[in-house]
């Protein structure tokens, strides 16, 4: 298939070769839009088109993407396409060859990367407008600066300080001393009214906590909101509800055990009456009906309509109907007063955040764009004309992730004129911005993205003659690939409706729309379908579920790499080849199961390297080599002192460090514990030698000989995937040298901020696969950008209905607000709260996540599904009831009856066990004692 018979060729084209107006380009996953972007910026520079335009030099065009990565592919990309341009313009074209010939030397000056390094240049311009000092550092992620500022206001609250800690800042934030006092009653009744100080994470979904509402509060300091007026609280109206349900228990016929339940729950509440401040009987009502049992009609409620009607009221509400429940009810008029005084401390909150990053001397991310935004919108002294006659163009990659600020700052930039107050009265200049996006692929509301920014910065400009085009043809996948999506996708996302709007805005959700099969040899089956079930269980649960099918994945890798007949198209040639484990990404939308897949991989000898979220610091051996730095910086530190004598540094059991406190009369007197006393002072030793040359040098030689000097290196080098681990190992060290030159901490220092991180993982990527032929577990997100030949889906027990992991606060520019913690909920507006509608957005975005997932895909997609139980799961829905040759269903991996695929799997050699003592030399030990 040639170029020019592609379906959107002519969209192609345009694309490259306007000038006169600004573009505005729909990508979708796969279609070379990179390779458009870069096309176009060298049209921009070098003009091949007749007549030809006046050429812009790349040192005066912008190219902003979303990640590091990406803005540094994107530059190796221009490069590239500038050298094989320059080498196929023929000699005799001196002007042409001469614009190629100075922007290639431009590249490394040229304005190409995210939007914050892209703020950051502009604002180290001009320091003095933009209030900051000229060598600010910038912190990235923010997590310990917000946790931080979490803990300066819970415990100066606590202890009645919070005026004098926020005192160097109140002025700057217009916050007076009877403001701050207020915020701090707010947060010890906050306290007192039982609610979490930490937010407490499950397998579920988050249980957010006063640091997670600091945290919501940071992240929309940008978005101004009134605060509202100090409620009273409503003492009577909360105890006329409680009567209120009493009465109706009593009027419950029934007599089973849920109808006794509630029945008991009557006393509970009268104690709760007689509470005499708000405080105290919302205390004690979230104590007495927030944790209820979870009942069932048939073991609960057996022959008793009315009590089970009733529990449903009482636990669930009638959602059709908006209708909440009366667990919810309850807790409503005091919940409403608290939260309604929580929202009133967003400024002390943010108060105190500035005051923390002053006490370190630093900006985050998120500032960059403040700090920029406020200067281009007040314009003082001519501020954004200066920042305009840096640029003639600028183009954004990855738009719909953007952020509201962004696109603020960018529409300003490209301002005909300085005359706006606000972005969304600038009129644009007619060809100087190109933004490129697919709202299919917005997944990152929680860094701030936006889709319905993305939606009015599109309507904005297509309103001002911007050029529209969509890109449709597939480079990735194979054609039976690309029309599975156009097949099953619709079902994830929804169909365009008939008015041909391809975004609902109120909703969040972003229409998939069909892609085009591409110039790629076909191939079948390219959808690998593994049902599961567990005979031995008449249900199917998730814990279950997931053991059940990470055995059946690790015995899948190791089938299609070592049986199968699959041949992929070699990344490099294109070359089609045998598939190897380096081919194949295991993609997981939250990691927290993930352990359970890797211990099945480790079990049947299949290499891996997991990258993304926390999983780098939960994997159990980099925990252990913490713990073992940590027991050489700090003697009083008793769990990583117990963890040095254990594996992997030595295998030592309690019963040898008791040996070695024994007098020596009492170890003479068996060999056994003599032998016992002898590795113990062995170990103590080392560690004494250890913690004495610690200083001597980086603090990576220092961990470096605490790998190699005990049994660490030598263990890790023999387990399932220990070149990897190893790798992993080798990292810390890098982490620990970074840390002291980053921060001026020593050895002590660097290792007990690796102490924390043990207690809180903060995310951070794993090496990469050592040999190449490793198979990458990586999150979702980490996956966007990328493409591999297999592409594998973990947990096919996912609902597509799950709970979100939504924020407790939500603010809007229009003033509406709320907030909603457990047993709490309050907001500026009646009804459907703004907290619910970002979930259902949000729920909007984890279907989208699929859509990106799957479309990694080059030649296979691979589909677990569980084959019993109810077919509401996300697996159900991209791969039930397929038929065809594209698509092989294997056969059902049932426990106990593997089927013939798997049955014929090895598993590897084990490792042999580590003991640590015997039973005996415990006895004796005792004895001696």
């Amino acid at each position: 298939m040639k170029k020019d018979k592609l379906p959107d060729s002519a969209a192609r084209e345009a694309i490259v070769r306007e000038r006169s107006r600004n573009v505005v380009v729909e990508a979708g996953a796969g279609t070379g839009k990179t390779h458009t972007l870069v096309n176009r910026i060298l049209e921009l520079i070098a003009p091949a088109s007749s007549p030809h335009p006046h050429p812009l030099p790349l040192s005066r065009i912008a190219a902003i993407t979303f990640t590091r990565k990406a803005a540094g592919e994107l530059q190796l990309r221009i490069r590239q396409a500038l050298l094989e341009s320059l080498a196929k313009t023929p000699p005799q074209d001196d002007a042409r060859r001469s614009l190629l010939a100075t922007a290639l030397g431009e590249v490394d000056i040229a304005f190409v990367g995210t939007i914050h390094s892209f703020s950051d240049r502009l604002l180290r311009m001009r320091p003095v407008e933009a209030e900051i000092s000229p060598s600010y550092e910038i912190i990235d992620p923010e997590d310990p600066v917000v946790a931080e500022t979490a803990e300066l206001l819970l415990t100066s609250a606590e202890s009645g300080l919070l005026p004098e800690a926020l005192t160097p800042v109140m002025p700057s934030h217009g916050l007076s001393r009877a403001q701050v006092e207020e915020a701090q009653l707010t947060i010890q009744d906050y306290l007192d009214a039982g609610l979490r100080a930490e937010t407490q994470t499950s397998e579920h979904s988050p249980k957010p906590g006063f640091d997670a509402l600091v945290r919501a509060m940071v992240i929309q300091r940008d978005v101004p909101f009134p605060r509202p007026e100090v409620p009273k609280p409503p003492l009577d109206k909360a105890r006329q509800v409680i009567r209120d349900f009493i009465r109706r228990i009593d009027a419950l016929p029934g007599d089973s055990e849920g109808t006794r339940w509630f029945k008991n729950l009557r006393s509970a509440l009268k104690e709760c009456l007689e509470e005499e401040t708000p405080i105290a009987l919302y205390a004690s009502l979230r104590r007495t009906i927030l944790f209820a049992p979870k009942f069932r009609k048939g073991a609960n409620f057996p022959d008793d309509p009315e009590g089970w009607r009733f529990w449903k009221e009482f636990s669930a509400g009638d959602k059709k109907n908006e209708v909440a429940p009366l667990q919810e009810i309850l807790l409503a008029p005091l919940g409403g007063w608290l939260g309604a005084r929580l929202a009133r401390i967003a400024p002390a909150v943010v108060a105190a955040y500035e005051h923390v990053k002053a006490r370190h001397e630093c900006v985050d991310q998120t500032d960059l764009l403040i700090k920029l935004r406020n200067i281009l919108e007040r314009n003082e002294r001519g501020i954004r004309a200066f920042y305009q006659r840096l640029f003639d163009h600028i183009l954004v990659d990855e738009f719909q992730d953007t952020d509201p600020l962004q696109a603020e700052i960018l529409f300003f930039l490209a301002e005909d004129g300085q005359s706006a107050r606000r972005w969304d009265e600038v009129q644009l200049t007619p060809g100087r911005l190109t933004i490129v996006g697919d709202p299919k692929q917005s997944i990152y509301r929680f860094r701030r993205a936006d889709i319905v920014t993305y939606a009015d910065v599109r309507e904005r400009m297509t309103g001002q003659r911007a050029l529209e085009r969509r890109l449709e043809t597939n480079f990735r996948s194979r054609p039976s690939l690309v029309g599975y999506y156009n097949e099953r996708l619709p079902d994830l996302l929804g169909k365009p409706p008939e008015n041909g709007r391809s975004f609902d805005r109120e909703h969040g959700i972003a229409f998939y729309e069909d892609l085009a099969p591409g110039p790629i040899e076909d191939a079948s089956p390219v959808l690998h379908v593994l049902p599961y079930s567990d005979p031995e269980a008449a249900k199917l649960y998730a814990g279950r579920a997931r053991r059940i099918e990470a055995e059946m994945l690790a015995r899948y890798l190791r089938w299609l790499k070592d049986e199968s007949s699959l041949e992929v198209r070699d990344r490099e040639t294109d070359q089609t080849r045998p598939v190897e484990f380096g081919d194949i990404a295991v993609l997981a939308q939250t990691t927290t199961n993930l352990p359970l897949l890797f211990r099945a991989m480790e079990r049947f000898g299949i290499p891996y390297a997991a990258r993304g979220a926390t999983l780098f610091l939960r994997e159990p051996v980099i925990r252990q080599l913490i713990l073992g730095l940590r027991a050489v910086a700090d003697e009083s530190d008793g769990i990583a002192q117990a963890a040095f004598f254990r594996p992997p540094f030595f295998a030592i059991d309690l019963a040898d460090v008791i040996a070695g406190r024994l007098e020596e009369d009492d170890v003479r007197r068996s060999p056994r514990v003599k032998e016992a006393a002898s590795r113990a002072q062995e170990a103590r030793e080392l560690l004494h030698a250890l913690r004495k040359s610690r200083f001597e040098g980086l603090p990576s030689q220092a961990a470096r000989r605490l790998m190699e000097e005990t049994a660490f290196a030598r263990t890790l080098s023999l387990l399932p995937n220990g070149s990897q681990k190893l790798a992993a190992a080798r990292e810390v060290l890098f982490i620990l040298d970074e840390l002291v030159a980053r921060e001026g901490i020593d050895f002590d220092g660097a290792t007990s901020c690796l102490r924390d991180w043990i207690d809180s993982p903060v995310q951070m990527d794993s090496p990469a696969p050592v040999s190449g032929q490793a198979v990458l577990v990586l999150t979702i997100h980490q996956a966007k950008g990328l493409e591999f030949p297999v592409v594998v889906l973990w947990d096919g027990f996912a609902k597509l209905g799950a709970r979100t992991d939504g924020s407790p606060w939500k603010v809007r520019r229009d003033g509406n607000w709320a907030i909603q913690l457990e047993g709490l909920k309050a907001g500026s507006k009646a009804g459907r709260s703004l907290i619910e509608q970002e979930r259902a957005i949000e729920k909007e975005e984890k279907k989208r996540l699929y859509y990106v997932a799957a479309t990694r895909a080059r030649d296979l997609l691979v589909v677990p599904m569980p084959n019993q139980g109810k077919k509401d799961k996300i697996s159900h829905v991209l791969a039930g009831d397929l038929t065809g040759e594209t698509v092989l269903k294997m056969e059902e991996f049932r426990t106990g009856d593997l089927p013939k695929w798997a049955a014929g799997v090895s598993e590897a050699p084990a490792f042999p066990e580590i003991r640590f003592g015997n039973a005996r030399a415990e006895k004796e030990l005792r004895e001696a004692w």
